[in-house]
């Protein structure tokens, strides 16, 4: 099942409650957009009244500023509230839905597959797995939300610079996708082990009076040992891949924020920008560039989630 087919389909699972949590998601995101656009509107406001000649309609222009940013966090709260209530009702129903599903399978289920690997799935695959509606999908959406507003914003101050800047980060992203496959394969690994530890465990607690009596627990302890040390060496993998992610990450953040300073010089010497026009961008595009990181770290975490929700469906 491709990742795609798989979000689809747990998405799904919240019925009619899916457009208002896809509704609530999109609001309190594009509302805390506008709030920082509102922010860096003051900013350009403040820098061109100061290198300038005092401008009446400033003020109006500042009082705008603040009624819109005021008024777009207020409503950016209502729909956080209500994405919160949507989120943590579908986890619950995820789990409600494995438990119900468990409670059906035929006597044969249970006698071909361990319950520890039942009980592996209903607990820490769902857990992973609802963490799809409570946070890896918003912190996906939102930062392509943000980009798009910021975007829009950063192209009516100026546009020449917003395009370099925009195709630049967009290299950045394409790069921090291409780690988004081997996460997903370290995920259902993680998935596969965690599941064979906790047989392990189950057999050895279940047979306790056995293996105190005859003292044959030895193998299990062994056996527990080695899974062990695979589910570590699979996490050092996933560490590894995470700290590649950082390590990039802060590479482009670094080289983003030089080819501003760059291009903001060049373009106030041949009077393309104003110093409003540069302090405005400035404050938008650390948020941009930010909010680029964040969808380059959250996608693969997001796959990873997927991976366990595959688990399930095929649970």
């Amino acid at each position: 099942m491709s990742t795609l087919k798989s979000l689809i389909k747990s998405l799904k699972l919240m019925e009619r409650r899916l457009p208002l949590y896809l509704l609530a998601i999109f609001m309190m995101t594009a509302l805390n957009a506008l709030f920082e656009v509102a922010g860096s509107v003051f900013m350009k406001i403040i820098f061109d009244t100061a290198s300038k000649s005092c401008d009446v309609n400033s003020g109006q222009e500042i009082i705008i500023a603040i009624v819109l940013g005021v008024m777009s966090i207020i409503f950016a709260s209502v729909f956080m509230c209500i994405y919160n209530n949507e989120a943590k009702r579908m986890s619950l129903k995820l789990k409600n839905i494995v438990f119900e599903k468990s409670m059906k399978f035929p006597y044969e289920y249970y006698e071909e597959y361990h319950s520890a690997e039942i009980l592996s799935k209903m607990v820490y695959d769902t857990d992973v797995a609802s963490n799809i509606y409570s946070s890896r999908l918003r912190r996906v959406v939102a930062p392509i939300i943000f980009v798009v507003v910021f975007a829009i914003a950063m192209a009516v101050i100026n546009p020449f610079m917003t395009i370099i800047l925009i195709l630049f980060n967009a290299l950045l992203f394409v790069t921090n996708s291409l780690i988004s496959k081997p996460m997903k394969i370290v995920g259902k690994e993680l998935s596969q082990k965690n599941s064979a530890m906790t047989n392990i465990i189950y057999n050895i607690i279940a047979g306790i009076g056995l293996t105190k009596i005859y003292d044959v627990n030895l193998f299990g302890i062994e056996k527990y040992k080695k899974e062990n040390n695979e589910y570590t060496r699979i996490q050092k993998s996933k560490m590894c891949l995470s700290a590649l992610l950082e390590m990039l990450n802060n590479g482009f953040d670094l080289l983003c924020s030089l080819m501003f300073i760059v291009i903001g010089i060049i373009l106030i010497q041949y009077e393309l920008a104003t110093i409003g026009e540069l302090a405005a961008i400035y404050t938008l595009y650390t948020s941009l560039s930010f909010r680029f990181l964040q969808l380059g770290k959250n996608f693969p975490e997001l796959v990873n989630c997927i991976a366990y929700a595959e688990r399930i469906f095929e649970f």
